[in-house]
């Protein structure tokens, strides 16, 4: 599997069929159907939507009804305050829109994401984010590429059809779309003008949730995508009132405010009285006196009458409920304030606390299973038997403890909410009131960063626990999940509350006692790592199966703490380097803030390894488009000890690229911009003859074309994209010229195919060419070349003479090299196809020598043979 982006992506040499491509998009969004993702199945599953009879009214409003007639471009902003019921507004209008009453599910309706407050940017949620100082710009990039990627995901499933817009960019970058912020973008404008007739509607749930810098590129690409689309566009946002939202959306947009309009009031009566309805052992008079209090003293708020409702389900009978209820405070904050009191008069207090904390700082709900483990691990703790063994295990088998966890539910006083297989915290507000630093301290509970690292610390032993005795991989993972319950979440979530304890205070990571890189996960066998990577769901993972080193482990998970202590056993000869890629290619893949430790603290040797493609670092950064870690690369280049390595900013790999042309196929305008401005030469030539704005104009990166012809590099004439004439292209030497064409046309008879002992006999006879063929080449090349030359001299001179009065003689001699240069190609396929003939003669290379794509069915049959192979296990695992 690790090495199945090798075999889909041979960008330039195949073309991959749809099929594939589509099976490899669908497998590589995967990981956006996370838990609590709101998506098309979500939308349309009736458990999911509100409440009969409420929310009717926002279709009545002549503001929504002029959003949704008008032949323009609008923006109706719907906000007000923390549970109010903004979410569920936007689900009504996704729901109207994505199928009405016996209407088929057809065509792109309404493009929609809803923010998910819980989950975090680079492992840190929103609110933390502020404070933490400047976060990298490509931490912002890639919030906004998921974004892009939540969208196309849900145009996708609502219209299939429209994948081709995506094949394209999945070619020319692979795995490398997904993460591109500026493609995806691109490829949803593409998306949305294939989109039926008439205006397009999208919709963004929670705005404000998103850190602030986020926001603004949200919706400035928005904006963008409105202005290039050229066709009416129709954004529906909800969120709170925050002044940032307002300033970004711009002036003319339409605006409902819920915490004035007198229809939530109507709606949050009927939620109540809905609610109320359900409770048993009341009388209708008492259920309606009930209602009409909580409605008065709710301020219309969805949020606040819930939690009372479930209060009144613990505590009251219908005969008190005047007494009952008037002992509740008005506002949220209050009423967390009077239930978090409440907590702290029981009996056990501060184990239930530690349950409340554990659920509202988890990365999703957790099971029965994994909350019985969490209360295990306390109660032992508690009782100081808690201790691991040399292995990292516990000395206690995990238990299902279902009839417990509900039982600390209701004593958790409304702040947790148990359905049949899981529990959760009751919003996120909750969660924010629970943790806020001015409260921390009174509630005795551990900063956020101890109880990260803690959590991903047990996490980290029960994998071993639970892994590092299997001598093999499992055949079925349920069974494994069945004895060690806790399983799945340590294997997905270890690493993320890892990351977020170092981003939030890295020096509790200086603790001896916690010894990391001694356990298996860390050692060069994959005993540990293989199983982890299939558990854990992140494909990207899969890099690290078989044999690796410390330094690339912590690289690829993004544990900076780890890297320094990684990075001495590595550099002092201790480790040898991964034989594919070193660490520093790993950083600029996975997009990992430790290429700053590498960088400063690496060799040179490190900083300018080759890849098997002969991809350096900077390469790779160019590819993925990681930009701070090719600006740091650039700079340390350009500094005195570094002089000697200045031209790597030109260096070409394997098949000739340069970084350059690197940025130009992954479509990362700004760093053409950035690497030209430091010295990269546009002019070099790959050996597909390219220059990087030639390939640039292939591929259509008008962007970056743009940004190069202002800058003056460029210019465009009768729509050609010409290098600057005041920079001449770096021409070589005549036998260089020579020796590349016989290479090519060793490269065409097959070269890498060397001639087997005993002849050419043997099933896969037809793939194998004797080398002699390609001497045979080489020479033809070279004879044909210096016969072109001798026969185009006096011709050379009298064309110039003829036509100087006409055209330049510059000029005159470029349309000369070009016609030589043609007739020199058209030359050697000649002589190609006849040394063939003459040496197989077996009539199976009637195919001209090309570099048009092969199409699928006349790949080699091994290459067939992995692809159909890797399908099976595609359909196999979605079965």
């Amino acid at each position: 599997m690790a090495q199945t982006p090798k075999v889909l992506f041979l960008v330039g040499t195949v073309s991959l069929p749809a099929f594939i491509l589509k099976i490899m998009a669908k497998n590589l969004c995967s990981n956006l159907q996370r838990a609590g993702i709101i998506d098309l199945d979500h939308l349309l599953d009736e458990i999911n939507w509100p409440d009969p009879g409420t929310g009717e009214w926002l279709f009545k409003d002549d503001r929504y009804k002029r959003w949704r007639k008008s032949d323009k471009s609008e923006i109706l902003w719907l906000h007000g305050g923390p549970g109010i019921g903004k979410t569920m507004l936007a689900k009504h209008v996704a729901r109207k829109f994505l199928k009405g009453p016996g209407e088929p599910l057809g065509g792109v309706k309404l493009v929609f994401y809803f923010a998910q407050p819980h989950l975090s940017i680079a492992g840190v949620p929103p609110n933390d984010a502020e404070g933490l100082g400047p976060i990298g710009e490509e931490v912002l990039e890639q919030q906004v590429a998921k974004v892009a990627c939540d969208l196309l995901y849900g145009i996708l499933q609502q219209d299939g059809n429209l994948f081709d817009n995506c094949k394209t960019e999945l070619e020319n970058q692979g795995v490398n779309f997904f993460t591109n912020p500026n493609s995806l973008w691109n490829v949803l404008g593409k998306m949305t003008k294939k989109c039926p007739e008439g205006p397009v509607y999208f919709l963004i749930d929670g705005l404000d949730a998103l850190e602030k810098r986020v926001c603004g590129k949200l919706i400035s690409r928005i904006q963008g995508l409105i202005t290039r689309t050229k066709r009416p566009v129709k954004l529906f946002v909800t969120g709170r009132n925050v002044p940032r939202v307002t300033y970004l959306l711009g002036r003319r947009f339409n605006e409902i405010n819920l915490d004035d309009n007198e229809n939530v009031g109507v709606d949050v009566k009927s939620f109540i009285r809905n609610r109320m309805n359900a409770l048993g052992g009341w009388q209708d008079r008492q259920k309606d006196g009930a209602t009409e209090m909580i409605l008065k003293m709710s301020g219309r708020t969805f949020l606040w009458a819930s939690l009372v409702i479930d209060h009144l389900k613990l505590d009251c009978s219908g005969p008190q409920y005047e007494k009952y209820l008037s002992k509740f405070p008005e506002k949220l904050g209050s009423l967390y304030k009077k239930m978090l009191e409440e907590v702290q008069l029981q009996e056990g207090s501060e184990r239930i606390l530690k349950i409340i904390q554990s659920v509202a700082l988890a990365f999703r709900p957790l099971t029965f299973g994994e909350l019985g483990h969490i209360l295990e691990c306390i109660e032992k703790e508690e009782a100081g038997t808690g201790k691991l063994d040399s292995h990292g295990r516990t000395n206690v088998e995990p238990l299902e403890r279902t009839a417990d966890i509900r039982q600390y539910v209701r004593s958790s006083r409304a702040f947790l909410r148990a359905g049949d297989i899981s529990v959760s915290i009751v919003h996120h507000t909750a969660t924010e009131y629970l943790f806020d630093e001015n409260r921390r301290e009174s509630l005795q509970m551990p900063p956020k960063s101890t109880f990260d690292l803690t959590v991903s610390w047990e996490c980290f032993q029960y994998l071993h626990s639970a892994l590092a005795g299997s001598q093999e991989m499992p055949k079925d993972f349920r069974d494994l999940v069945a004895k060690w319950p806790y399983l799945n979440y340590a294997a997905e979530s270890w690493v993320l509350h890892a990351r977020r304890s170092a981003e939030l205070n890295d020096k509790l990571w200086d603790d001896s006692d916690r010894n990391w890189l001694q356990h298996k996960f860390f050692e060069p066998s994959d005993a540990v790592r293989k199983p982890w990577i299939k558990l854990c769901g992140d494909q990207k993972m899969e890099i690290l199966e078989g044999e690796q080193t410390p330094l690339h482990i912590v690289v690829c998970l993004g544990l900076m703490p780890l890297v320094e202590k990684a990075l001495l056993f590595f550099e002092s000869g201790t480790q040898e380097t991964n034989k594919y890629q070193s660490p520093l290619h790993l950083a600029a893949k996975f997009m990992s803030k430790t290429y700053q430790i590498l960088i400063d603290k690496g060799s040179p040797s490190l900083l300018t390894a080759q890849d098997q493609d002969g991809n350096t670092p900077l390469h790779q950064a160019a590819s993925s488009g990681y930009w701070p870690m090719l600006v740091a690369l650039v700079e340390k280049f350009r500094t005195p000890e570094y002089k000697t390595y200045s031209n790597e900013i030109n260096k070409q790999n394997h098949s000739g690229n340069t970084p350059l042309h690197l940025a130009f196929q992954f479509d990362h305008p700004k760093m053409v911009e950035f690497l030209v401005s430091k010295g990269a030469k546009p002019t070099i030539v790959n050996q597909s003859g390219d220059t990087a704005t030639q390939l640039g104009k292939k591929l259509g990166r008008g962007d970056s074309l743009d940004i190069l012809k202002q800058a003056g590099f460029v210019k465009e004439t009768e729509g050609e994209i010409q290098e600057n004439p005041g920079e001449e292209k770096e021409e070589k030497p005549e036998e260089e010229k020579e020796e590349k064409l016989g290479k090519e046309s060793e490269e065409k008879l097959g070269k890498d195919s060397e001639e087997k002992p005993g002849g050419g006999g043997g099933e896969n006879s037809e793939m194998v060419y004797p080398n002699e063929m390609a001497d045979t080449g080489r020479k033809a090349a070279t004879e044909i070349l210096a016969q072109t030359k001798e026969g185009k001299k006096a011709e050379s001179a009298d064309v110039i003479d003829g036509e100087k009065g006409e055209k330049g003689e510059e000029e005159i001699k470029e349309e000369i090299k070009k016609e030589i240069k043609k007739e020199i190609k058209e030359e050697i396929k000649k002589e190609i196809k006849k040394e063939i003939k003459e040496e197989i003669g077996n009539g199976e290379c009637e195919r001209e020598a090309t570099t048009e794509p092969i199409p699928f069915h006349e790949w080699p049959a091994p290459v067939r043979a992995c692809i159909f192979f890797y399908i099976l296990l595609v359909i196999l695992t979605y079965l």
